[in-house]
């Protein structure tokens, strides 16, 4: 009888919340259980009404002291302040920590509009801020070049009503971009990549050489890759095979390189001029130009 009557409700102190997620959270709290065996469970929700609660876990024994508590949480709302409390029951009664409140990381997605684009074309990066209240926050565009050193804060610019916001970028050579929202927390997007395309054109002094005539392949390419090779191609029974190189030459203008080189043994067919891959960009070919020998 004496133990009983020293029994007491227990008592529930709501802690931090930790792994805060898009959509999972680690709430922590802890218990007293006052002599009694005590059970608890964390109460959550977007008011303090909570409306969802973790399941009955313990107990803890009658005679352990203060016992610290976790559980977590998921299926929440990315972008949302969320309300939770540790709520401890034993035989004399049930009772609620303190509300506290945390928000989970907000959603941002980031899309570029090509995964391959030419040299100097644009880039647009469209994307959006998922959660409440997602108007007007700053989104700020990093950026991260070959060779992928680290991410470079570029631009920044505000969600329309909807949290959908955009940027233009030039693209320069192979590119990560991804987004940051000025959320409380921030929120981090998901990682864009584009791939630099090279150019390179082809131009033939004639396509109906006499037999025995040569022919002299003349293009540009950008950017300028300064001895780089240009291969001049013929399409045989195999596929297509390398007939001629050149080398690529400064020119005025600027980002542009040219070559000038001649084939003197032509035969009738289909030609191209191609570069190569690299490290920070890929390579292109030309379309096909059609050579017949006149007799």
């Amino acid at each position: 009888m004496a133990a009983s009557a020293e029994a007491a409700v227990p008592t529930a102190t709501t802690g931090n919340v930790t792994n805060v997620t898009q959509s999972t959270a680690r709430l922590h709290g802890s218990v007293k259980p006052n002599r009694q065996s005590t059970t608890w469970h964390f109460e959550i929700g977007t008011t303090t009404a909570y409306g969802a609660a973790t399941a009955e876990q313990g107990p803890v024994a009658a005679g352990a002291g203060t016992t610290n508590v976790a559980a977590d949480v998921g299926a929440l709302a990315p972008g949302t302040v969320y309300h939770y409390r540790v709520v401890a029951t034993n035989a004399s009664g049930s009772i609620p920590g303190r509300d506290r409140t945390f928000t989970t990381r907000s959603a941002v997605a980031l899309n570029a509009s090509s995964t391959s684009t030419l040299f100097n074309r644009n880039v647009t990066l469209s994307g959006q801020v998922f959660g409440t209240a997602v108007a007007g926050i700053t989104v700020t565009l990093q950026e991260n070049r070959y060779p992928f050193s680290g991410w470079n804060n570029i631009s920044t610019t505000t969600t329309d009503a909807s949290g959908r916001y955009q940027f233009i970028r030039q693209l320069k050579t192979n590119t990560a971009w991804r987004a940051v929202a000025g959320t409380r927390p921030p929120g981090t997007s998901n990682t864009a990549f584009t791939l630099e395309r090279d150019t390179v054109s082809l131009k033939a002094s004639t396509t109906r050489p006499k037999r025995g005539r040569s022919v002299l392949f003349t293009g540009f390419s950008t950017p300028a890759r300064i001895g780089n090779t240009v291969y001049i191609q013929r399409l045989g029974k195999r596929g297509w095979r390398t007939v001629l190189k050149a080398k690529l030459s400064p020119t005025p203008i600027a980002d542009f390189a040219s070559y000038a080189v001649r084939l003197r043994h032509v035969v009738s067919g289909l030609y191209r001029a191609s570069v190569a891959s690299g490290y920070d960009h890929l390579g292109n070919t030309t379309k096909s130009k059609r050579i017949t020998i006149r007799r």
